[in-house]
């Protein structure tokens, strides 16, 4: 999705910003995780932690996309700004979770 952004330029930026933070990807990994927790038992790892876990540098790739869809969201003249500090809010919530511990 990085690629996505990288290439497209804002607008294609925005269109993932969208998909992954608006009730979109993000919250989809979240409800899995939730799932599988509640039927196994046992910890809660956010899925993106545990993907974070699972590579050198992973982290820092995440935290490079995520910093490639804050530009696009400020970047964007499309958006209405309740919707861009919405954005924001998840934005904020991503990088505090995928933050390995």
């Amino acid at each position: 999705m990085r690629d996505w952004v990288v290439r497209g330029g804002a607008e294609t930026g925005t269109l993932v910003a969208l998909l992954y933070l608006h009730a979109g990807i993000a919250d989809e990994l979240e409800a899995v995780t939730a799932s599988v927790q509640s039927l196994a038992g046992g910890e809660h790892v956010h899925p993106i932690v545990r993907s974070l876990r699972n590579s050198v540098g992973a982290a820092d790739k995440f935290a490079a996309f995520l910093s490639d869809l804050r530009i696009s969201i400020d970047q964007s003249t499309s958006l209405p700004a309740e919707l861009r500090r919405e954005l924001h809010e998840r934005l904020a919530q991503q990088h505090s979770e995928g933050r390995p511990s």
